[in-house]
């Protein structure tokens, strides 16, 4: 297929894939590129779909990396001469038995 000529032929699917192709190399809006080359901007994007949905048929997985988590913020408590950190996430009730022990003479 000549890259220079309007599209005006019936294009088969790998035509269709080389069209795709140019128009990402191209860098114009897919809009753009078919004014451009005489390319119906619908047929252009039923064929970009058709083709990517058929190029990714498996399913499978896909590596994920899990980002390591901020540090959670402490929250210091005086108790008499106790100083004590409560992270996120604490357990309301156990720090109220460690305040009251704390707090005892």
């Amino acid at each position: 297929m000549d890259g220079n000529e309007n599209v005006k032929q019936r294009l088969g699917r790998s035509d269709w894939q080389e069209v795709l192709e140019r128009q990402v190399s191209s860098g114009l809006p897919a809009t753009v590129y078919c004014r451009e080359h005489g390319i119906s901007i619908w047929q252009f994007r039923y064929w970009k779909k058709r083709l990517s949905s058929s190029s990714s048929g498996s399913i499978g997985f896909s590596r994920v990396h899990v980002a390591t988590p901020a540090p959670s913020a402490h929250l210091w408590i005086e108790a008499g001469s106790w100083r004590v950190s409560v992270g996120a996430g604490f357990d309301e009730a156990t720090l109220r038995r460690v305040l009251s022990v704390l707090e005892k003479p």
